[in-house]
């Protein structure tokens, strides 16, 4: 059971072959316009295609010889594992391919590939809540799901950004495993393997796996899931009467599309195109009395309206669960519909050629921050969409034309970000940049010759069912919707794996055909060699019956005319034999030919009894002219003998007239005898070829049915031992990324205590030079201290010597003035003599002036002390504070080199 042709089969696939002449003109003259001759390579790349379509031709022809077909006979049986050894080569070689080129041409993550990273990284960590406001994801719940995927990776295999890209190089090679799963599935071991070489060695799918794009994953999710749905549709077709395991499949396929819907939102197309094609399929049922006795399974299987359904039921309530999940995990309510609003208001936007634009991202946060809600904004951008179409409708639709231009025709998305993202890092040589601008070139030579094989394939679908038709749908449904969302160049990634499926279904119905035709004319060649066959053993039968029949002839009469008259008399028995019409005598009912009941079952229809009947008379025509012409060879006589023979017949033909007469009637019934003797053989022979034919067929069948459940049983067992082996290889490769963060932890202490260690030492430094300059400072003020006691003992001292100069002059003008009244003071008052005073007041002026000299030397000296000390102090001081300042300066450069120590082991790791 499969989808059968219809209206809109036939629909999509007259849309599609439009579209891929589309995109052919429009690449083709894209691509020459920047060559220096656009003609001339225009012509050159359409005689090329033709020219290598025509050695594929030639390809297939030579290898569907007879001669050939007949001595790979014997290999049928070798062929599964030698096509398995194939199959596990060419993916090998595909993921050598791309782990080279992450390896040869590495850039760093920039734009929506660093956010998967970094949002992956706080989910491993737990902190998403914490050190992100997760509004883009809120807005964009679809950009969650890779980086949860990339999350639980990096949880096993490390933080690498490395492990992101050998990720996807791994994730593409299961797309291409199942691309070719899909090819073998829908028309045999030639388009599998044709499907797993295109897809494997796309240029652009390799130069874009150094970019950590979400791109990969969602094609294994999607492809997956056309890989169920083929093998559902090829298995349960109504012939069996299970049930649970094919309502199971169906909603499989609905939840693995809900999932790679959580990625990118485009698998709707695919659900959309799917559900269409199964709403149309529906097999009329066959039963005696009432529909009870058939089996539940078969009732399911017939109708396509219960299996789209049940597609849905799988896809609605997994997307429930995956919305729920995301609004949980940042805690806001996400876009319900996968912002569908923003995305046809950017679509629609004719001023950006339904790219991104700045303005319009500006406007979604607005309105976001003006609602609080993600559905409320994209409500109001898918406003700003509908009003912008009802303003310039003509201009949308000019854009629309655009748009099929801008995404669909080229294929250098992969080349293009290259070089701007290793321009923008600076790490584009001239030499790099030559070698990208030949990939692109390349690539999109290649992308064009598969557009083309795609058409051819969609070209045999017109006269065949295939259920492949459903990919010709879906990419009719991914041009419209493209046509309206947002667009870059490699949102086309996913769809160029359905272009290598179309064109391995175009390759393999293409071998198909001649294989056909080689196995017609090896038919046709053993039909005529056993016709040749038969043909000799009756002639050699009918000449040995005749010989025997003159060597009896002959012993019994030794006469030769009496030889001669029983040879006439034996032709006119065959002439009058001869004269017999079977054909007219059957229908006039003369003749009543009988068959057996088993006969009759077996030959029902009249015309069929009819073809039978005349083939067998033709049979018996055919020995009566052989006889005839053996009897002729041996009646050739000389004409005298004959005329003499002739007198005699008529002599005798008087008298022999009643005998003749009896003598017919008996040859007559005796021919119907034979004739019904040949027509009984006949039919055994029929009944045993029949019989041999169906045992054959049969056994043939039986083969088959062994041979599927060898492959079936020898594909699980390589699909068992593959996955023992991919465990083992997942359980080494833990092992050993353990033991490197082992030793990486290991590492990492070591520095730190390293770093925590001349952190304490500088922190010990730091306290000693602060305890040292706080000692300073309180000698400083200690020193302060005792030169401002001294110089406020000094100045007592110089208020003291004031004093004393003043009492003294105020003493010697009191002398001066009256010395009469002096001395009789003194004389009354002291009661001394006058020589005495006069001694005293002389040692006092002397002791005065002493005293003065004594006082102003000490002061002048104190004063140069004191100030040759604050000098010295000061320079100590500004000594110390030179030594800290360059202390803190080796210490402001140990911790540089040791940041650059962490962020070069970062790096290393």
């Amino acid at each position: 059971m499969g989808f059968r042709r219809n209206w809109f089969i036939y629909l999509s696939q007259i849309l599609y072959m439009a579209a891929s002449i589309l995109i052919l003109i429009f690449g083709v003259t894209q691509f020459s316009a920047q060559k220096s001759y656009p003609y001339l390579t225009q012509v050159i790349l359409m005689v090329g295609f033709c020219g290598i379509f025509l050695l594929i031709n030639l390809f297939f022809y030579l290898i569907t010889r007879p001669f050939l077909v007949k001595l790979f006979q014997p290999l049928k049986k070798t062929s599964f594992w030698v096509e398995a050894i194939f199959v596990l080569l060419i993916l090998g070689v595909g993921l050598a391919l791309r782990i080279y080129y992450i390896r040869t041409y590495p850039v760093a993550m920039e734009s929506d590939y660093k956010f998967y990273y970094d949002v992956a990284n706080l989910i491993k960590d737990g902190t998403l809540l914490t050190k992100s406001n997760n509004e883009y994801i809120a807005l964009f719940p679809h950009t969650y799901g890779y980086s949860y995927v990339l999350s639980v990776v990096m949880s096993i295999f490390g933080t690498a950004p490395e492990v992101c890209l050998y990720f996807n190089a791994v994730m593409g090679m299961v797309a291409v495993l199942f691309c070719y799963g899909i090819g073998k599935c829908l028309v045999g071991s030639v388009a599998g393997i044709s499907a797993l070489l295109i897809t494997c060695f796309w240029p652009s799918q390799i130069i874009f796996s150094n970019i950590n794009g979400a791109e990969t994953t969602f094609t294994v999710l999607l492809y997956g899931a056309a890989l169920l749905m083929v093998f559902v549709m090829k298995k349960y077709n109504g012939n069996n009467s299970r049930v649970v395991l094919p309502m199971l499949f169906h909603v499989i396929i609905g939840v693995l599309l809900a999932l790679a819907s959580a990625i990118r939102p485009m698998s709707l197309v695919f659900l959309i195109a799917l559900v269409l094609c199964l709403f149309l399929l529906n097999y009329k049922l066959k039963y005696k009395n009432n529909i009870n006795e058939l089996s539940l399974g078969k009732i399911f299987l017939s109708k396509g309206i219960l299996r789209a359904i049940l597609v849905l039921v799988g896809y609605l309530i997994c997307t429930q669960f995956i919305t729920a999940g995301v609004s949980t995990a940042i805690q806001k309510n996400v876009a319900g519909n996968g912002a569908i609003g923003y995305s046809l208001m950017v679509g629609l936007n004719i001023d950006s050629d339904g790219g991104y634009s700045e303005e319009s991202m500006n406007f979604l946060y607005d309105t976001y921050d003006d609602t609080k809600s993600a559905d409320e904004a994209n409500k109001l951008c898918l406003d700003k969409a509908i009003a912008s179409v009802k303003e310039n409708p003509i201009g949308t639709l000019e854009l629309f034309a655009k748009k099929i231009y801008l995404i669909w025709a080229n294929d250098d998305y992969a080349t293009t970000t290259n070089i701007v993202t290793m321009k923008n890092q600076g790490l584009l040589t001239p030499e790099r940049e030559a070698f990208l601008h030949n990939l692109a070139d390349f690539n999109n030579i290649y992308y064009f010759f598969i557009v083309l094989l795609a058409a051819i394939g969609v070209g045999y679908l017109f006269v065949k069912d295939n259920n492949a038709q459903v990919f010709a749908v879906f990419f009719i449904g991914a041009v419209i919707m493209h046509m309206l969302v947002e667009i870059q160049n490699r949102y086309h990634y996913y769809l160029l794996q359905n272009f290598a499926i179309l064109a391995a279904v175009g390759l393999g119905l293409l071998f198909q055909r001649y294989l056909q035709i080689s196995k017609y004319k090896l038919s046709i060649k053993t039909n005529n060699y056993l016709r040749d066959n038969q043909e000799l053993a009756l002639n050699f039968e009918t000449a040995a019956t005749t010989e025997t029949a003159t060597e009896s002839m002959i012993d019994e009469k030794g006469n030769r005319n009496d030889i001669k008259d029983e040879y006439n008399e034996s032709k006119k028995q065959s002439l009058n034999m001869h004269t017999i019409n079977v054909l007219d005598a059957i229908k006039a009912g003369h003749i009543i030919v009988t068959a057996t009941n088993a006969y009759e079952d077996e030959h029902k229809d009249k015309d069929s009894n009819r073809v039978i009947c005349e083939e067998h008379i033709t049979a018996t025509h055919e020995v009566v002219d052989k006889y005839e012409s053996v009897n002729h060879l041996l009646n050739s006589e000389p004409q005298d003998e004959i005329e003499m023979r002739n007198e005699l017949e008529m002599q005798k033909e008087l008298g022999i007239q009643k005998e003749l007469g009896v003598q017919n009637e008996l040859d007559v019934q005796k021919q119907l005898e034979l004739l019904n003797q040949l027509h009984i053989q006949n039919e055994l022979e029929l009944k045993n070829e029949l019989e041999l034919k169906n045992e054959l067929e049969l056994k043939n069948e039986l083969e088959l049915k062994n041979e599927l459940e060898l492959q079936i049983e020898l594909e699980l067992q390589n699909e068992l031992e593959l996955q023992n082996e991919l465990k083992l290889q997942s359980e080494q490769e833990l092992q050993n990324k353990l033991e490197l963060q082992n030793e990486l932890e290991l590492q990492n202490e070591l520095e730190l205590q390293n770093e925590l260690e001349l952190q304490n030492e500088l922190e010990l430094q730091n306290e000693l030079e602060l305890q040292k300059e706080l000692e300073l400072q309180s000698k400083l003020r200690l020193q302060k201290k005792l030169v401002l006691l001294k110089e406020l003992e000094y100045l007592k001292e110089l208020k003291l010597q004031k004093d004393l100069e003043l009492q003294n002059k105020s003493f010697v003008q009191s002398q001066t003035e009256v010395p009469v009244k002096t001395i009789d003071i003194d004389q009354v008052v002291n009661k001394r003599p006058e020589h005495v005073t006069k001694i005293h007041t002389k040692g006092t002026n002397n002791n005065t002036n002493k005293f003065s000299k004594t006082v102003k030397k000490g002061a002048n000296t104190s004063k140069t002390r004191k100030t040759e000390n604050l000098a010295s102090k000061r320079k100590s001081v500004n000594g110390i504070r030179s030594n800290i300042a360059s202390r803190r300066q080796m210490q402001m450069i140990t911790k540089k080199n040791a940041d650059k120590f962490r962020l070069l082991f970062s790096k290393g790791q």
